[in-house]
């Protein structure tokens, strides 16, 4: 097994999941994180997020893990505080027909696609969501609609 494989094995071991930051450096796609392991170890669904800074993007999902961790599950399209700042969060179930192209180490984790992923959006500095009218138009390529 290689090293990065095992340290993913051994992060869901130690903290029930593992967080893999992706850099598009095509151009194709912003930015994302996502977490390996949290269907493993709490049967709640992997989580997602696009366009915020790399290390931001890991401490937003540490914060929504240590709260599924807790006992608390996430809903879609429920508003979430707390996560983000003075920002809520709402959550979208993923299609499974991005898996492939996005989850490939969730895919090697599970061995399948037979996992749910869900993307957390976050809102512009209105605090409007961007499938809202006066959503800020300039971010909208940052989070990519996969619901």
């Amino acid at each position: 097994m290689k090293k990065t494989d095992q340290r993913l094995v051994d992060d869901v071991k130690k903290y029930g999941c593992h967080i893999v930051k992706v850099f598009d450096n095509k151009g194709e796609l912003p930015d994302f994180a996502y977490s390996v392991g949290v269907f493993h170890s709490f049967r709640q669904p992997e989580i997602v997020v696009f366009g915020l800074d790399l290390n931001l993007m890991q401490d937003l999902i540490n914060n929504i893990v240590r709260t599924v961790k807790s006992g608390t599950a996430i809903v879609v399209d429920k508003p979430y505080a707390g996560f983000l700042c003075d920002y809520n969060c709402v959550f979208r179930l993923v299609d499974k027909q991005h898996y492939s192209e996005l989850f490939g180490y969730a895919q090697w984790f599970y061995k399948s696609d037979d996992f749910p992923v869900l993307q957390c959006f976050w809102p512009d500095k209105k605090h409007f969501f961007p499938w809202q009218e006066g959503f800020s138009q300039p971010l909208l390529r940052l989070q990519p609609f996969l619901f």
